[in-house]
């Protein structure tokens, strides 16, 4: 009896054995499995790897851009705000389409420019922003913006932006005889008035011709709860 007794110990044991060493084989493959797998980041929605590529951007930035020099150089602003984490849609007015790569800057911000009103029908082309940037800033846009002129797109998106209290940058870029106009003056003082972050006139302009804009100029007004 004392035999019989201990041979259906024995076997239970060899059995939880076996049971045991397929558990831990099990578990070997489930973690190297698991290790194959990038956890969700905080600051990486999507869950994507990073080495698989940057994940998508949710802050939208939407850089008007005027007919002035620093027009043709937007693209380094573009690589900044990128760089930030913000996914970028340029908007040109009609007279600064002509300064700008537009493939190019296609291409950079895989967004289509939005040059052009929609046609009838046409469907809305750009996201709602979190942010937008004018800049270069040029006299003839900030006269008529704060005149409340909406006869283009880059007009119709700073008045409707303006009405939701979308935080706004605006840079200014004129030259010394159109900044001495009264109207000019008086009119940034309004866009800062009514809530609009304006930096100094030609804060863009580089110290020497051959050197880059002050993009950062830019980037350091960005609020601080949307960095």
């Amino acid at each position: 009896m004392p035999i019989l007794d201990r041979e259906p110990a024995a076997n239970g044991d060899l059995v939880r054995a076996r049971e045991a060493d397929e558990e831990m084989k099990r578990h070997k493959v489930l973690s190297a499995g698991a290790a194959t797998v990038v956890p969700r980041r905080p600051s990486d929605p999507a869950g994507e790897s990073r080495a698989g590529g940057r994940a998508p951007s949710t802050r939208n930035a939407h850089v008007v851009v005027c007919a002035a020099p620093p027009a043709a150089a937007v693209s380094d602003l573009v690589e900044l705000l990128m760089a930030a984490g913000w996914t970028v849609q340029v908007v040109p007015t009609a007279a600064a389409v002509d300064w700008l790569d537009l493939p190019r800057l296609e291409a950079l911000t895989g967004n289509p420019i939005v040059s052009r009103a929609r046609k009838p029908g046409e469907s809305r082309r750009e996201s709602r922003p979190d942010l937008v940037i004018v800049a270069p800033a040029s006299f003839n846009t900030i006269n008529k913006w704060v005149a409340g002129i909406n006869d283009n797109v880059a007009l119709s998106l700073l008045n409707t932006t303006f009405g939701l209290q979308v935080p706004t940058i605006v840079s200014p870029y004129a030259k010394a005889v159109l900044a001495a106009h009264p109207g000019f003056r008086r009119n940034l003082a309004l866009l800062a008035q009514w809530g609009a972050l304006v930096t100094e006139r030609d804060a863009l302009r580089p110290q020497l011709p051959a050197h880059p804009y002050h993009w950062n100029v830019i980037m350091d007004l960005i609020p601080a709860g949307l960095r």
